[in-house]
């Protein structure tokens, strides 16, 4: 517990058939130099624009979560390496930019409350995997994946992306810290999302991994060559309704 004697460090062991991953929500956490999971928006709640400051490659990084955020096609996901962003960097497009412009996700869930639940959970799923991929390290940060506070369906569908990961995958990562400072209640809402988690799984009513196919894309001509750099595009299943 901190000072004001809240709680602020939680586990949650999660046991796939392939993988088993520690899940450690601490709203003190350092990120350090491991790789960092988080939503693309320059500005706002969680903005990027301030932990680039100084970057070597600060404006090309920029320019491509600006695009990102902006983007009326999605989701996307943007893998940094560790040339590129120090400890290396995973964006997810952001559910808004902070600056009252429409995004994608905005243009297709609108104002509704709640978050996009195939959104999210693809995208953590995709973000994880990515990471586990590029980085092959036992420690991984999943922090402000939305531009805003954590939520408790926010927590529950990271873990349930978590769990399909391990149920599928051999994952290198051991630990996922998810951490963040802001909102009201996380720690109760964390405790909340694990318990839904075991309900599900005790009484087997846990949602089917539904299969789905991620494409590479070229990077946006507004960022340029960014030899480090990978950009996906993950295929939802309630897309924008042309016009």
């Amino acid at each position: 517990m901190d000072d004001s004697g809240e709680e602020t460090r939680q586990s949650y062991v999660v046991k796939g058939n392939r993988s088993v991953v520690e899940v450690v929500f601490d709203r003190k956490a350092e990120t350090g130099q491991r790789p960092v999971i988080r939503c693309s928006a320059p500005d706002g709640y969680g903005g990027l624009a301030g932990q680039a400051q100084g970057h070597e490659h600060e404006d090309q990084v920029l320019s491509l979560a600006g695009w990102m955020t902006t983007s009326t096609d999605g989701a996307f996901i943007a893998v940094l390496d560790a040339a590129v962003w120090p400890g290396g960097l995973v964006l997810v497009q952001a559910d808004h930019d902070g600056r009252g412009s429409q995004t994608f996700y905005q243009s297709v869930h609108g104002d509704s409350p709640g978050v996009w639940l195939d959104f999210y959970f693809r995208a953590v799923f995709t973000a994880i995997k990515a990471a586990d991929d590029t980085f092959s390290t036992p420690d991984l940060v999943l922090r402000h994946p939305t531009n805003g506070s954590w939520s408790q369906p926010l927590f529950t569908l990271s873990l349930e992306a978590i769990r399909h990961l391990a149920d599928q995958t051999n994952l290198s990562v051991e630990r996922i810290h998810i951490g963040c400072i802001h909102g009201i209640d996380t720690d109760r809402s964390f405790r909340q999302a694990v318990d839904h988690l075991e309900n599900e799984i005790e009484n087997g009513t846990a949602p089917e991994f539904r299969p789905f196919r991620i494409e590479e894309r070229d990077l946006p001509n507004e960022v340029g060559s960014l030899s480090g750099a990978r950009l996906f595009r993950i295929p939802l299943g309630r897309q924008r309704q042309p016009r």
